[in-house]
């Protein structure tokens, strides 16, 4: 079994290193207390909120692209309605 002592020999620098992941859990919205957990329960933890925090990524990105996508279609129907405008008083 793998131990903290293994993948850092410093605890002081393990513990902040474990408390930025425990801010930005917290920050996150992401339930569970890393300092309290061994090894495999951290990383399992890191691993979950990771993927939660990418969905929550991908999900902001697609909303921005379709609103980026709506946007130009409403540019595209202002320049159409436009230049009919400009034609009708042509006549």
């Amino acid at each position: 079994m793998l131990k903290l002592n293994d993948v850092c020999p410093d605890l002081k620098t393990a513990f902040v290193v474990f408390h930025s992941i425990s801010m930005v859990l917290h920050h996150q919205d992401i339930r569970g207390n890393i300092l309290r957990r061994d090894f495999e329960e951290k990383f399992d933890l890191i691993v979950d909120a990771n993927d939660s925090i990418l969905e929550r990524v991908v999900r902001t990105l697609l909303i921005a692209t379709t609103c980026t996508y709506f946007l130009i279609v409403l540019k595209i129907i202002a320049v159409y309605l436009f230049s009919s405008v400009l034609a009708f008083e042509h006549f």
